[in-house]
Protein backbone atom coordinates (compact mmCIF):
# COMPACT_ATOMS: atom_id res chain seq x y z
CA UNK A 1 0.00 0.00 0.00
CA UNK A 2 1.41 3.28 -0.59
CA UNK A 3 -1.64 5.18 0.73
CA UNK A 4 -4.31 4.95 3.20
CA UNK A 5 -6.72 5.58 0.80
CA UNK A 6 -6.18 2.08 -0.96
CA UNK A 7 -6.88 0.35 2.15
CA UNK A 8 -9.50 2.81 3.68
CA UNK A 9 -11.84 3.45 0.47
CA UNK A 10 -13.64 0.57 0.12
CA UNK A 11 -13.72 -0.84 3.83
CA UNK A 12 -16.71 -2.83 2.43
CA UNK A 13 -13.92 -5.29 0.67
CA UNK A 14 -11.77 -5.57 3.89
CA UNK A 15 -13.02 -8.23 5.82
CA UNK A 16 -10.38 -7.99 8.88
CA UNK A 17 -11.07 -5.78 11.86
CA UNK A 18 -8.48 -5.01 14.76
CA UNK A 19 -9.96 -8.07 16.83
CA UNK A 20 -9.45 -10.55 13.87
CA UNK A 21 -6.02 -9.29 13.45
CA UNK A 22 -4.98 -9.87 17.21
CA UNK A 23 -7.06 -13.29 17.20
CA UNK A 24 -4.54 -13.97 13.84
CA UNK A 25 -1.70 -13.19 15.86
CA UNK A 26 0.38 -11.97 13.20
CA UNK A 27 -0.14 -9.74 9.87
CA UNK A 28 1.99 -8.43 7.37
CA UNK A 29 1.92 -5.28 5.92
CA UNK A 30 4.46 -4.08 2.54
CA UNK A 31 4.43 -0.71 1.59
CA UNK A 32 6.94 1.33 -0.28
CA UNK A 33 7.84 3.54 2.65
CA UNK A 34 10.81 2.88 4.93
CA UNK A 35 9.53 3.67 7.84
CA UNK A 36 6.86 1.11 9.77
CA UNK A 37 3.80 3.27 10.73
CA UNK A 38 2.37 2.59 14.37
CA UNK A 39 -0.66 1.01 14.50
CA UNK A 40 -2.49 0.90 17.66
CA UNK A 41 -2.88 -2.44 19.24
CA UNK A 42 0.15 -3.62 17.63
CA UNK A 43 3.85 -3.40 17.65
CA UNK A 44 6.95 -4.93 15.23
CA UNK A 45 8.53 -8.06 15.46
CA UNK A 46 10.37 -8.68 12.46
CA UNK A 47 10.98 -6.77 8.91
CA UNK A 48 12.68 -7.27 5.50
CA UNK A 49 13.79 -4.82 3.15
CA UNK A 50 13.23 -6.39 -0.52
CA UNK A 51 15.08 -5.09 -3.30
CA UNK A 52 14.59 -5.54 -7.12
CA UNK A 53 17.82 -5.28 -8.59
CA UNK A 54 18.60 -5.13 -12.26
CA UNK A 55 20.48 -8.57 -13.00
CA UNK A 56 20.09 -10.17 -9.25
CA UNK A 57 15.80 -10.43 -9.03
CA UNK A 58 14.65 -9.79 -5.68
CA UNK A 59 17.47 -9.95 -2.84
CA UNK A 60 16.02 -9.64 1.08
CA UNK A 61 17.40 -8.04 3.65
CA UNK A 62 16.79 -8.57 7.23
CA UNK A 63 16.01 -4.90 8.15
CA UNK A 64 16.31 -5.34 12.15
CA UNK A 65 19.97 -7.10 12.21
CA UNK A 66 22.22 -4.16 10.33
CA UNK A 67 23.24 -0.83 12.75
CA UNK A 68 24.90 0.47 9.52
CA UNK A 69 22.32 -0.14 6.50
CA UNK A 70 24.00 -0.51 2.97
CA UNK A 71 21.50 -1.37 -0.41
CA UNK A 72 22.34 -4.14 -2.18
CA UNK A 73 22.31 -2.93 -5.22
CA UNK A 74 23.47 0.29 -5.60
CA UNK A 75 22.34 1.78 -8.86
CA UNK A 76 21.11 -1.39 -10.25
CA UNK A 77 17.92 -0.52 -7.95
CA UNK A 78 14.43 -1.04 -9.95
CA UNK A 79 12.06 -1.06 -7.03
CA UNK A 80 11.96 -1.37 -2.85
CA UNK A 81 9.57 -2.66 -0.65
CA UNK A 82 9.21 -2.67 3.42
CA UNK A 83 7.40 -5.75 4.73
CA UNK A 84 6.31 -5.67 8.44
CA UNK A 85 5.05 -8.51 10.67
CA UNK A 86 3.27 -6.90 13.29
CA UNK A 87 2.06 -8.96 16.55
CA UNK A 88 -0.28 -7.65 18.92
CA UNK A 89 1.36 -5.65 21.83
CA UNK A 90 0.39 -7.10 25.63
CA UNK A 91 -2.50 -6.17 27.06
CA UNK A 92 -0.53 -4.13 29.90
CA UNK A 93 1.55 -2.50 27.26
Amino acid sequence: MTRPSEYLRRAEWNRDTVESLQSAGEFWLVMDNSIPPRLPGFRPAQAFGAYFCLGQGLVAVDAFSMAEFEAPCPGRMVHRWLAVSYIPEAPDS
